[in-house]
C-alpha cells in the first residue's frame, strides 16, 4: 500500500502564494520535516498539484482530483468529490458528500450542502 505522506520536505514544496503551498505527489526521503499539514486527514486521496492554503481543512474520505486550488479557510467535510483543475474560493465550506466536478469554479463564502453536485450534466 502507498500512503501519502503529509510530511512536506524542504526540497518537496514551493511557495505558491502568501500562506499556499504547491503540494507533489511524491516526497523525496530527507531527513528533517519542514511542515507537519494537521488539517487534511490520513484517509484522504491528494492528487498531482494540489495547491492548498494552510488555514484550509480536508477532511476523512475526500477524494482531490489534479491541478486543484483551494484557497484561505475553506473547509472541505467527509466524502467529498472535488474533480480536476477546480478552484475552490476563500471561506468556502463543503459540506458531507459534495461533488465538484472537472473544471468548477467556485467563488468565495460558499456554503454547499450534503450530497450537492455541482457541474454535472
Amino acid at each position: 500500500d502507498e500512503t501519502l505522506e503529509l510530511l512536506l520536505y524542504q526540497s518537496a514544496y514551493r511557495r505558491h502564494r502568501r500562506g499556499s503551498f504547491l503540494i507533489q505527489s511524491e516526497f523525496p526521503r530527507l531527513s528533517r520535516p519542514q511542515t507537519l499539514l494537521r488539517d487534511i486527514d490520513k484517509t484522504a486521496i491528494i492528487g498531482d498539484n494540489l495547491s492548498l492554503d494552510t488555514s484550509s481543512t480536508i477532511s476523512a474520505n475526500v477524494v482531490i482530483g489534479n491541478d486543484v486550488v483551494i484557497d484561505a479557510g475553506v473547509f472541505i467535510g467527509p466524502g467529498c468529490v472535488v474533480e480536476d483543475n477546480v478552484y475552490i474560493g476563500k471561506n468556502t465550506l463543503l459540506s458531507a458528500n459534495v461533488t465538484l466536478c472537472h473544471s468548477v469554479h467556485v467563488g468565495k463564502n460558499i456554503i454547499f450542502h450534503p450530497g450537492v453536485v455541482i457541474g454535472a450534466d
